[in-house]
């Protein structure tokens, strides 16, 4: 009788530790999914915010507006932001997160640029 018990007990906290693992690994693949969308929606808008502000400064530069430094606005035109990546955190979590985490860098780094030639300069 005590021997069934123990195997009985046995079997419950194997049973149970297996589902704790299989449940953490759950979570932790989840939270690592969850991370990545962060970080896609982070560099979507960053995209949208540098591709904004590059529309305003091709805007300004069309019109030829001497209120604004013109050489720069010249030079940025061809500083276009990268093509958009559709990033899925789909297969390559940890490598898309990290994509993601260099475009917004890039995208933010272009945005100052392109907000520091929208600056209206003195005369």
């Amino acid at each position: 009788m005590l021997s069934v018990l123990v195997a009985l007990s046995l079997c419950c906290g194997g049973g149970y530790y297996w589902w704790d693992t299989q449940g953490k690994a759950k979570r932790a693949h989840a939270e690592a999914e969850d991370a990545c969308f962060q970080q896609v929606s982070r560099m979507t808008e960053s995209y949208n915010k540098s591709f904004r502000l590059y529309a305003q400064v091709s805007s300004k530069f069309n019109e030829l507006d001497e209120s604004y430094d013109l050489d720069t606005l010249a030079a940025l035109q061809g500083k276009k932001p990268k093509e958009y990546e559709n990033l899925r955190c789909s297969t390559d979590l940890d490598g898309d997160k990290r994509r993601a985490r260099s475009l917004k860098r890039s995208y933010d780094e272009l945005s100052k640029e392109y907000r520091k030639a929208l600056t209206p300069v003195r005369k």
